[in-house]
């Protein structure tokens, strides 16, 4: 991490911990490639007093990531392409950074949905806005086939869904797969919970921007998840 942060291209986004964006080493990389540098930092309650630490016990939390993001993949979803994770131990405790490829052409759903520039978190990159209400629909596409092919995602909000601007139809990713898992078909109650999630975030960034999504959002959401929503929004999650 200290290595990418002093190179004279680096980038810091903002976020949670530190997060660097680089271009790729030379030689087995297009000229083009960037990588995504996050070192791992608590939240809650115990940020004060651990900051970047975590107790050894276990697989190390970047290199689980690591592995999921790969197993994501290998199930045909949308998510940044892993590059390496790495754990650094010092007695009971370690800190770790994971690596990805920065996905270009994009912006978070909270971003455009709000038409603000990146709040917090990967920069937006593309060459315009999708229209939100497709936007909507492509996160719903993507949150069905999380379902369908057994991901539970541990924090679904729209931050940690990338929207793909372009030519055609916008397309989704996800990110921040930290304590995802793979769980087979998903119970309808894990559903329930992730999209419920989903809601308060969305519910959360209009309080925080002061101001009410595009009219027909969520019926832009389930009509690209293919059914009504079978879940209360102050469900827990």
């Amino acid at each position: 991490m200290e290595a990418a942060a002093s190179h004279p291209q680096a980038e810091t986004l903002r976020g949670r911990g530190r997060v660097l964006v680089v271009p790729a080493p030379p030689g087995d990389w297009p000229d083009t490639t960037r990588w995504v540098l996050r070192h791992y930092h608590r939240g809650g309650a115990l940020a004060g007093l651990l900051g970047d630490r975590y107790v050894r016990v276990g697989e190390p939390r970047p290199l689980r990531e690591f592995g999921v993001a790969q197993a994501v993949r290998s199930l045909g979803i949308p998510t940044a392409p892993p590059v390496g994770a790495a754990a650094y131990g010092a007695g009971m405790f370690y800190r770790g950074d994971l690596v990805t490829e920065w996905v270009p052409e994009t912006t978070d759903l909270a971003a455009t949905l709000f038409g603000a520039a990146q709040l917090d978190g990967q920069p937006g990159t593309g060459r315009g806005r999708a229209d939100p209400l497709e936007a909507m629909a492509a996160a719903g596409r993507l949150v069905r086939l999380l379902h369908e092919r057994g991901v539970a995602h541990a924090d679904l909000n729209l931050k940690n869904i990338l929207i793909r601007a372009g030519a055609g139809t916008p397309r989704a990713l996800i990110i921040d797969l930290d304590r995802a898992r793979l769980r087979g078909p998903l119970p309808e109650r894990a559903r329930r919970r992730m999209l419920a999630r989903f809601e308060r975030s969305l519910r959360k960034w209009e309080r925080r921007m002061a101001a009410p999504a595009p009219p027909g959002t969520l019926e832009a959401f389930h009509s690209g998840y293919g059914t009504a929503p079978p879940y209360r929004a102050s469900e827990s999650g």
